[in-house]
């Protein structure tokens, strides 16, 4: 709506408005203009690539305002089609494609190229998927006036590169995919042939394949010109009848590019042909990635192009010029010319010429009298020369030279090219040879600290100076104190002293004691061939004789298997021996399947002289073994190293398995009252019960004694559950009232279950002791003694009191209330709630009383006399 547009401009959101007002406007602007394109990949330095999508603009057919300011591109990887990253690319650059002769240029054909750019990174930890990942964005739409697809207008394009991992078997892989492609410059013709180097490069120097491939239209339409990048794979262009991969620009011959990139075609009908190149980069034989190219080739009915050129030459001093060339011979002596004549029937055409090599690189500069020239009518030519240096570009073997002529039709060129075959005899020329040493190979064995002056002489009979190279084969001269002295270099001769002292202090000889140098001497002959002299010359340095060192395991020297159980600690006896008292010895442990860090073994490296001992010690704990994988196994190494002299590594070593065995376990126990099968106690109201209960593990495991449903007993009596090692102590303390009892007072039985856990890392185990505490009331013997007569004022101390000598004790059931006692005329005359009541009886007068005990389940009567 207008108030969301005039809201994002007051946003600043500038880009998003210019997009809005495009689909607003009638006749969406986002159709007719796409002419092709590419993307590039190209590593900078690190992790750091540069992204450039390349796409190329109809500016006849298309829209201006079509021409997006960005374009997000997205990454995926190919193993998975998982999405990596978005990247946003600007347009830095639009310039217009060139025509490859600006005369011929045709109002009809006006192409522009597009450039937009980013830069990334590639994080080696992200992009390491050996499968790869690919670059893709899509967007529509096409040329609507393409004949050779269907309803181009709504058609988009997929712009697509596959590229490699960063890294490969661990180490960084820089790659950069091929670039700087060349565009159509140029329309063809109806009838005549279209030829054009439709190649790229590649800055690491992979090797480019070419091939003809379907165009890819993607997933974009008019009504989602640019949507976010799908996965692949991707729709294809819909052919009109008769057009397919074969012929999509139909000719005869129809549209083809062979391996190396060389578009050719001979179009039979006029019409704009949407075509698809796909690029494959390999190196070493494995494919690294690829990338499609589409492009857009307009053919139109030209004028008649006319004649082409012809080409003829002769050897110079001969006296007919001929249209095929022979194999031309030069000896050394001979003058090296070519003449040329160009013929054209139309007349009135500028004509050029140039050289080409075929087989060898250089540049060919200056080698004609003339690049060209006007030829005036048919009966004119254009006459020119070619002189070729002395020296033969290839060594013994034709080199082989295209001269090409010219003419200026359009669109493209009409040439003709005459292939002349050349064998040239070189200037002579003497090879350098070597006079010391004399030999192609030569041997020589050194005691070690031998310190070496090889003398190394060569001549040219020529006169000609002469170079060296002294090279190591397998190895590098400069890790070692190798001297070259250069002792005479003149014209013909060459003195050279090769110094070496080869005293094991100064040099390493841990790798390799064997050393081959290639020397070689190469004169500076005029054509700068490679005339050399070769020799090899092998220096073995004999070391010092050493003895071996032996390291034993509990005295023994072979491969060891030794068991140890979590929790228990395995000991062994390592000794390092070596008879070289002197050399200095090294005794380490090392693993190549197990982290001995991680499995807390600590047997520290020891060095010495002399015998090294030292005790392996390991307690493996219970982290080590699971239920699920019971045992644990490695292997180690114990090593001992001597180092002599030369400090050169002799190592002994004893392989020593290691089995890791889960930890012994059998139940706890619990004691009562120092009794491992107690299960009853009985009680009476009025005791005080302490129980002592101790949990014990052979093991040594942690342990946790506790009573079950403690919560329960809460208030009951007083026990504390306990955690510990090996053996825990605790007590139940219960003082046992008559609440205890049961509803009745009759006996109570409380039935209790004590439980001890283990905590065995492998196997843990419990065990259970239930005990039944029966509570029950005092017993109390419930006869009476009671006298019937006392003597209260006799003078003796004898029976002057009367009370009960043994009232029964109080128990939940009966207690002691009080006593009565009353004369005979019913009156109390004593009254005591004391069990252990005295009555004297001496302020009454002699008689018979009546007395009441009362208990609280019952009463005991009877009668007692006083004597006086």
């Amino acid at each position: 709506t207008i108030f969301e547009i005039i809201t994002l401009v007051f946003m600043g959101n500038l880009l998003r408005f210019f997009f809005i007002v495009m689909f607003l406007i009638p006749g969406s602007l986002f159709a007719t203009h796409i002419v092709g394109g590419e993307f590039e990949l190209i590593h900078l330095e690190d992790s750091r690539y540069q992204v450039r999508l390349i796409i190329y603009f109809d500016e006849v057919n298309g829209n201006p305002g079509a021409k997006d300011p960005f374009a997000t591109a997205t990454i995926f990887r190919k193993s998975d089609d998982v999405f990596m990253r978005n990247v946003t690319l600007n347009l830095i650059e639009e310039t217009f494609v060139p025509y490859t002769n600006p005369i011929c240029a045709d109002d009809r054909l006006v192409t522009s190229r597009l450039v937009y750019e980013s830069t990334i990174e590639l994080n080696a930890n992200t992009y390491d998927d050996p499968e790869g990942y690919y670059l893709v964005w899509e967007r529509c739409c096409r040329n609507n006036i393409i004949t050779n697809i269907t309803n181009p207008e709504a058609t988009g394009q997929t712009f697509l590169l596959d590229f490699p991992a960063v890294v490969k078997n661990g180490e960084p892989f820089i790659n950069s995919t091929p670039q700087l492609f060349p565009p159509l410059s140029d329309y063809a013709c109806v009838n005549q042939l279209y030829y054009v180097d439709f190649r790229g490069q590649d800055v690491d120097g992979d090797s480019l394949v070419y091939s003809l491939v379907d165009p890819l239209k993607g997933a974009s339409s008019p009504d989602d010109p640019a949507p976010p990048a799908s996965r692949k794979p991707y729709a294809t262009v819909n052919w009109t009848n008769g057009i397919g991969i074969d012929n999509q620009v139909p000719g005869n011959p129809p549209l083809q590019i062979n391996e190396n990139g060389f578009l050719t075609v001979t179009p039979d009908r006029e019409g704009l042909f949407v075509f698809s190149v796909l690029c494959e980069e390999y190196r070493d034989g494995e494919k690294l990635g690829e990338v499609r190219r589409d492009f857009q080739m307009l053919v139109i009915d030209c004028p008649d192009p006319g004649f082409k050129p012809v080409i003829k030459s002769k050897k110079e001093g001969e006296t007919i010029f001929k249209e095929d060339a022979d194999t031309l011979v030069f000896s050394f002596a001979e003058t090296k010319c070519i003449d040329f004549i160009v013929l054209d029937n139309d007349g009135n055409e500028n004509m050029t010429v140039r050289a080409v090599p075929v087989n060898f690189e250089a540049t060919l500069d200056g080698l004609f009298s003339t690049e060209g020239g006007i030829i005036q009518d048919p009966e004119d030519s254009l006459s020119f020369k070619m002189c070729l240096p002395d020296c033969p570009y290839l060594e013994n073997e034709p080199y082989i030279i295209d001269v090409i002529a010219q003419d200026e039709t359009c669109p493209l060129p009409l040439q003709d090219t005459m292939r002349l075959t050349i064998i040239a005899e070189p200037p002579p020329n003497f090879d350098p040879e070597f006079t010391q040493p004399i030999n192609t190979f030569n041997t020589r064995n050194v005691a070690e600290g031998t310190v070496i002056n090889l003398p190394i002489r060569g001549e040219d009979q020529d006169n000609e100076l002469i170079n060296y190279e002294i090279t190591g084969i397998d190895f590098d001269i400069s890790s070692y104190p190798i001297g070259i002295n250069t002792i005479t270099n003149t014209s013909g001769e060459i003195q050279l002293e090769l110094n070496w002292d080869t005293n094991c202090l100064e040099n390493d000889f841990s790798e390799q004691t064997s050393f081959t140098f290639m020397m070689t001497i190469e004169d500076e002959d005029a054509c700068l061939f490679n005339h050399a002299d070769t020799l090899f010359y092998t220096i073995n340095i004999e070391l010092p004789p050493n003895n071996l060192p032996a390291v034993k395991v509990n005295n023994r020297n072979e491969e060891r298997n030794v068991s140890v159980r979590v929790g228990e600690e395995l000991k062994l006896n390592i000794l390092g021996e070596d008879a070289d008292l002197t050399d200095l010895l090294s005794l380490k442990l090392r693993s190549d399947s197990a982290d001995l860090e991680l499995l807390n073994i600590n047997f520290p490296d020891l060095e010495g002289r002399s015998d090294l001992s030292q005790t392996f010690r390991w307690l493996p704990d219970c982290d080590l073994v699971s239920p699920e994988d019971s045992v644990l196994e490695f292997s180690a190494y114990f090593i001992i190293e001597d180092f002599d002299k030369c400090k050169l590594p002799n190592a002994d070593s004893v392989k020593v398995n290691f089995t890791v065995l889960p930890p012994l376990n059998v139940r706890p126990n619990i004691f009562i009252n120092g009794e491992q099968n107690l299960r009853e106690i009985e009680v009476e109201v009025g005791d005080e019960l302490i129980l002592p209960i101790i949990g014990f593990d052979n093991f040594g495991d942690s342990l946790h004694l506790y009573l079950e449903d403690q919560e329960a007993w809460e208030g009951l009596f007083e026990f504390s559950e306990v955690r510990g090692k090996e053996q825990v102590d605790t007590e139940l303390r219960w003082p046992i009232i008559c609440e205890n009892l049961g509803e009745d007072l009759s006996g109570q039985t409380y039935e209790l279950n004590f439980i001890i856990d283990d905590f065995n890392c492998y196997a843990p185990k419990n065990n259970a002791m239930p005990l039944s505490i029966v509570v029950k009331d005092k017993s109390v013997d419930q006869e009476i003694k009671i006298p019937n007569v006392f003597t209260p004022n006799l003078d003796d101390t004898i029976n002057r009191y009367f009370r009960v000598e043994k009232i029964p004790e109080d128990n939940c059931n009966v207690q002691f209330q009080e006593v009565i006692i009353v004369n005979r005329w019913g009156k109390t005359v004593f009254r005591s709630d004391d069990p252990a009541f005295k009555w004297d009886g001496s302020t009454h007068s002699a008689g018979t009383y009546f007395y009441t005990i009362v208990f609280s389940d019952r009463n005991v009567k009877g009668f007692v006399d006083i004597h006086k």
